[in-house]
């Protein structure tokens, strides 16, 4: 799997840059361009596009959520656990626009 040859803070803004809430391979592999991404991405029978199919949805089963993919980005991707703490809560902000606080 290509995750952990990537910083998290490196894959969410390559995440980051398709506008929508749904992503295809091809969108990845416009975002996640290095020879690693596209050996995965570009092979039928890699476990990255097997996991993908799994986790696709609409119609014609060829996309996947945005943050399914990103959430497999927080767990696998290289970096610190605060970095994943930091992107974790700056993507809860934007979904949700109220403010958090402790109690």
């Amino acid at each position: 799997m290509p995750f952990r040859h990537i910083n998290v803070f490196n894959f969410s803004n390559a995440l980051n840059q398709i506008d929508a809430e749904y992503v295809s391979v091809d969108q990845l592999k416009s975002v996640l361009n290095d020879e690693i991404w596209q050996a995965h991405l570009n092979n039928q029978n890699s476990i990255l596009i097997r996991m993908f199919k799994k986790l696709s949805v609409g119609v014609d089963k060829n996309v996947v959520e945005k943050e399914a993919i990103l959430s497999l980005g927080l767990l696998l991707c290289s970096g610190s656990e605060d970095d994943r703490i930091s992107i974790l809560f700056n993507n809860i902000c934007e979904e949700d626009s109220t403010e958090l606080t402790r109690s």
